[in-house]
Order: structure tokens, then sequence, then C-alpha cells
């Protein structure tokens, strides 16, 4: 089994990745943004301010984008990742991943503040209409047209160049040459996120560029 990171031990470093090594997380929004915020929380998640900045304040603003998809998602949410490594461990199969958890954060600090910033506050907006793009973002995953996917990530309010290419794009082809390495001995289930996988610079086409040809397989 491949993943994007190696399995549960990886994830568990991830929060101390996550914090901030100065300041608070709600010193990058203003005033506005920060009753948008409050609110926000308050009515969906029952977080008032204090609590949120107990909780939240000395973590990195991309933290909330996190908590938000979750929550979007209806309670108790299910995490692929956790299920697959779970049959896999079951069945002893081993657990690899394409990234350390240091890199993926690297990735994500790499975003400007104020890139996290805007795609935080444009979270807030499209939730408030009835968790519409929510329910797009289900709706073109389900249709398995890993191009659309593709599509819609980078077009949404919560994207932008930056996060396009230092996020999708670089991540994808720094992940050829460990796919390659690890299936040139082993039969493999790979998987990774789904953004990852179609456009002209996504895996498969990465993949496909490399000589392999690949065969969708329709669930």
């Amino acid at each position: 089994l491949v993943m994007e990171i190696g399995g549960l031990s990886e994830q568990m470093k991830a929060m101390q990745l996550m914090m901030l090594d100065s300041g608070t997380m709600f010193d990058y929004f203003n005033k506005e943004q920060l009753d948008s915020l409050f609110t926000y929380t308050e009515t969906e998640l029952g977080f008032d301010e204090a609590k949120m900045r107990m909780a939240f304040g000395k973590m990195k603003p991309f933290v909330l984008l996190q908590l938000f998809t979750k929550d979007a998602f209806g309670e108790n949410p299910q995490s692929y990742e956790m299920t697959l490594e779970k049959i896999a461990k079951s069945n002893e199969i081993e657990v690899l991943g394409l990234e350390t958890i240091e890199e993926q954060m690297g990735f994500i600090d790499g975003l400007a503040v104020e890139d996290q910033v805007n795609m935080i506050m444009e979270t807030l907006r499209s939730d408030k209409d009835d968790n519409s793009e929510t329910r797009k973002l289900i709706d073109v995953y389900l249709s398995q047209d890993i191009n659309a996917i593709h599509e819609y990530t980078v077009s949404s309010g919560m994207s932008s160049p930056e996060f396009e290419e230092s996020f999708l794009n670089q991540r994808n082809k720094n992940w050829i040459a460990p796919i390659k390495k690890i299936i040139k001995k082993n039969k493999a289930f790979i998987a990774v996120g789904a953004a990852h996988l179609g456009g002209p610079e996504g895996v498969i086409e990465l993949l496909k560029a490399e000589g392999y040809t690949l065969t969708p397989v329709k669930l």
C-alpha cells in the first residue's frame, strides 16, 4: 500500500508541524475577517471566540481549512487513509509513503499566509450557501472524472495559481520517481488525493509520459 505519507506514524508528527513559531493564527486576519470567522465557528461548530483562540491560536491558518472541510462532510466522516492502512495491517501488507509529513507540510508552509487566509474566508462564504460548494465537490468526486475533479479544484475560489503549482503540480512530479521504483519490484495499490490524478501535470499524464500504460477501472 502506497499513500501520500506512510501511515499513521507520519500523521502523528503533523501536529507539531502545524504549530506557529511565534504569535497567533488570528494575527493574520483583519477585524472584519475575524468577526466573520468567529460568527461562523460559533454558529456552525459551537466554538465561540474564546474557545477558538484557546484551541487554535498557536496553529497555522491552514489548519482551519482542514477543520471546516471535515465539518462540511457531516458527523464522523471516515478517513480513507486510516481505512486503507487498517486493511493493509490486518493483511500484513507493507505501508509506504511517497513523501514525508515534513515534506508535505513544507509545501503548505510555502503558501503565502495571505493566500491561506483568503482560502479560509472563501470557504466560509461558500459554506454559508447551504454547503453548495461541498455538494458540488462531492458530486464531481462521485463522477469519477479525474479531469473534472482537477479542474474543479484549481478553479474554485479556495485555490490560487501558487496553490496549484506548489501543492499539486510540484508534488505530482516529485512522486513519479518513487512510484517507478516501487512498481518495478512490487505489486502496489497507490492511493493519493483525487485532485492529483487529472490535469496535464497530474500523476496519470506524468506516468504516461514515462511510457506506462494506464487503464481506468470504473466502479
